[in-house]
């Protein structure tokens, strides 16, 4: 589902339907939100965030933006996910910014767009996500 909602989102904007596109963008943080609540080992939550970033800085600084108050909005909100799928989720974020640069033969469109992604923009969004995730990572993001 998350592969499905990133391609539907990222395939609007490459047509220019960026309202369609922003509304698919919103199902996908629902959906990370939702389902990354839930130990199911396929990594709901992690890959949903890196999806949506890389779907925020192929947008702009507006889409970044709007991404970060969503993001701080779940993690406030009633039913934000326990702090130890958050810490797991924020430690597999900092190894995925530490490996930004990893070539492979992506059959996930997510993988794909990270690794065609501004990564001066990218790296240090994907970092505060992992430091609003679990602020006590937010200092070990150089040593992971």
């Amino acid at each position: 589902m998350t592969e499905t909602l990133f391609e539907a989102a990222m395939g609007a904007r490459n047509r220019g339907c960026d309202e369609i596109a922003r509304e698919i963008g919103e199902s996908l943080l629902s959906w990370t939100f939702k389902a990354g609540r839930y130990q199911t080992g396929w990594g709901v939550l992690e890959r949903g965030l890196c999806g949506l970033a890389a779907f925020a800085v192929n947008g702009g600084d507006e889409d970044i933006s709007l991404l970060r108050t969503a993001v701080v909005s779940r993690l406030t909100g009633k039913s934000a996910p326990e702090q130890e799928i958050r810490d797991r989720t924020a430690r597999d974020v900092l190894e995925r910014v530490a490996n930004l640069y990893r070539r492979g033969h992506w059959s996930s469109r997510i993988e794909i767009a990270i690794a065609q992604s501004d990564h001066a923009k990218l790296r240090p969004l994907l970092e505060e996500i992992a430091g609003l995730l679990s602020p006590g990572m937010a200092h070990q993001k150089s040593t992971i």
